[in-house]
């Protein structure tokens, strides 16, 4: 599927308005939400930098995958320069999308699988709590080790099980 973002200084409200499309059908886009920010506040959070703008746009309705808020704050940066434009359009297609995240998703040799299975059957076994933490951070050690990717995570994986059940 396609994505569509307008982006559309209002000078005369002080206001900026993104507004998110999707294809439905090939080249039949159909608005799918529209969020209204002030002025003043976009344009501080463009003084501030690329993340805190990213932060500014992102709202409890409208949260484009950070792949395309980038862009998407780099062009409300553009248009807030002294020769910049009143309005910009972006289009994104999630083939593209998954095709990134494909090329920076880890590998793990076949080694590496061997071995994480061979832990992942040890924490099945019963064992005593130092053991399983001993495990676990042997596992965590070995996952890492085995990761071909230069990309860091956004977040860690979170991979220990709740032992407190035992």
């Amino acid at each position: 599927m396609r994505q569509r973002y307008m982006i559309i200084k209002n000078e005369k409200n002080s206001e900026l308005l993104i507004r998110e499309f999707a294809e439905l059908d090939k080249g039949l886009f159909s608005l799918l939400y529209e969020e209204i920010y002030d002025e003043n506040k976009i344009l501080a959070a463009t003084q501030e930098g690329k993340e805190s703008l990213i932060s500014a746009i992102l709202t409890n309705s409208f949260y484009p995958p950070r792949i395309y808020a980038e862009p998407i704050a780099d062009e409300i940066a553009k248009m807030y320069q002294p020769d910049g434009k009143s309005s910009s359009e972006l289009l994104f297609d999630d083939i593209d999308l998954f095709q990134k995240e494909a090329d920076i998703l880890p590998e793990i040799t076949e080694t590496g699988a061997e071995k994480l299975a061979d832990k992942v059957d040890e924490l099945l076994d019963d064992k005593p709590e130092a053991d399983l933490q001993e495990i676990i951070s042997d596992v965590k050690s070995d996952v890492k080790s085995d990761v071909k990717s230069d990309v860091e995570p956004d977040i860690e994986p979170n991979i220990e099980p709740d032992i407190s059940a035992s």
